[in-house]
């Protein structure tokens, strides 16, 4: 355009610099503001200043934890054990803060590089494709201008020949002008794609760098985790420590109270022997003195004895007669009871008959049945008195009962069968209940016995 001037209007054309790669873009518009190289920031050196005294005291404490202290090392006290579990636990809280704000600010700064890097990618593409058009638009007017120009040379100039020559000039520098604007698109083009190509691979060389550190972090995570555990462990053990130090410490002040309490227990033990060697002494002499006196008695005991047994043996005698009068007197006395058992079955025969007389006139009894009734009447053996032998006993049971305490037990018997109430004396009938309740005789048991009798009559 500037060679258009010069030659049709005779214009001093000034020099401008020929466009090169450097202001390429100082052709289409102003030139683009590259932005400034992001530092690749390590996470592993973020926070440098913020981050150096908790490191220095992690590893002085990791240094302590870790290395074998000597044997000689005095034990520390419960207070100082206390303040360096503190002291550790505050420097496993920092450490784990700082790992974790290393580990957020370097997502942060990734997520921002790679949101930058797709802002600048999307504005160049934009502003190359403007610039594209506003330089077609800007050619296509230079081009009307020059037509105009033309026309207006035309009507001004009458040489035609002039005027083609003119237009075949500007003709041809328009082409030349058009192929030195399309060879410096092309070029621009290609340096903007070399651009996006080194872009691309810083972006995947910090891609790399980052999965790089990304390893790295894990790798020290883990290593964090181990150191976690061994602290954990290395607390286990001192607080395992510390309870059995204080389980030496009770153990040794129970054995040092056992050890006094002993020594306690063995002068008591002393004193209570020299007491005991005395009072033996003393036993010992009153021994001998109750072992003369006994030896003095012995004889006169002995003497005693001899009467004694004698008189002992008088008496034994005197046992074996009246056993033996005992023996005489039982064999009277079942004599006595089979006697009266003898008395009871005739009084129960008779009172039967009379009652069967009274009730059916014309019949007879029979004397099997009278004497079976009978029996059945007597009263049970009494359970008390001294048990006899199985090969003493008698062939009968042996009655404790005399003849008037059997007449008294029948009289209800015998006044439901005469018809008339008997009457007892006061003194036989106090003597009768005294029996009834000593040898458990109950009349209930006997009207019972009546009613079947009379049921068995009837």
């Amino acid at each position: 355009m500037d060679d258009l001037d010069s030659a049709l209007f005779g214009k001093p054309v000034e020099s401008k610099a020929k466009p090169t790669l450097g202001n390429i873009d100082s052709l289409f518009g102003e030139p683009k503001k590259t932005p400034a190289k992001r530092a690749a920031v390590s996470f592993l050196d973020a926070s440098p200043a913020a981050a150096t005294t908790s490191e220095a005291r992690a590893r002085s404490t990791l240094d302590d934890l870790f290395t074998d202290k000597p044997a000689t090392q005095p034990t520390t006290t419960s207070t100082s054990a206390a303040t360096s579990t503190i002291r550790k636990k505050d420097d496993e809280n920092d450490l784990e803060k700082l790992w974790k704000s290393k580990l957020s600010k370097k997502d942060d700064d990734h997520r921002i590089e790679i949101e930058d890097l797709e802002n600048t990618h999307q504005k160049q593409i934009s502003k190359l494709n403007n610039d594209h058009a506003e330089e077609l638009e800007r050619m296509k007017i230079a081009y009307e201008r020059q037509l105009n120009t033309v026309q207006q040379s035309a009507e001004q100039f009458k040489d035609v020949s002039s005027v083609v020559n003119k237009v075949d000039n500007l003709s041809s520098s328009i082409q030349q002008l058009a192929g030195s604007v399309t060879a410096t698109a092309e070029r621009s083009v290609l340096d903007k794609e070399a651009q996006l190509r080194a872009r691309e691979d810083q972006l995947e060389h910090r891609e790399q760098r980052f999965e790089e550190e990304k390893r790295l972090f894990d790798n020290e995570r883990k290593e964090l985790y181990q150191l976690n555990a061994r602290l954990k462990e290395w607390s286990r053990l001192n607080a395992e420590k510390q309870a059995f130090k204080e389980d030496q410490q009770s153990i040794l002040q129970h054995i040092e109270k056992q050890m006094m309490a002993i020594e306690t227990s063995k002068s008591a033990f002393f004193n209570e022997q020299h007491d005991l060697i005395l009072r033996i002494t003393a036993e010992r002499q009153l021994l001998e003195h109750d072992k003369n006196e006994f030896h003095g008695k012995r004889s006169v005991d002995v003497k005693r004895l001899k009467e004694e047994a004698s008189e002992l043996q008088w008496r034994a005698q005197q046992i074996l007669l009246a056993e033996k009068q005992i023996e005489d007197m039982k064999k009277h006395y079942e004599k006595k009871v089979k006697q009266l058992q003898d008395l009871e079955i005739s009084l129960m025969e008779e009172c039967l008959e009379m009652e069967n007389l009274r009730n059916h006139p014309s019949r007879q009894p029979d004397p099997k049945e009278i004497k079976g009734m009978a029996h059945r009447y007597i009263p049970a053996e009494s359970s008390l008195g001294r048990a006899t032998p199985q090969s003493e006993q008698p062939e009968f049971p042996l009655r404790s009962e005399n003849a008037t305490t059997v007449l008294k037990k029948h009289a209800e018997f015998l006044e439901r069968y005469m018809g008339q109430k008997v009457q007892l004396p006061m003194c036989a009938r106090t003597e009768l209940s005294n029996q009834q309740h000593n040898y458990g005789w109950d009349p209930m048991f006997n009207n019972h016995k009546m009613n079947e009798l009379d049921r068995n009559a009837t």
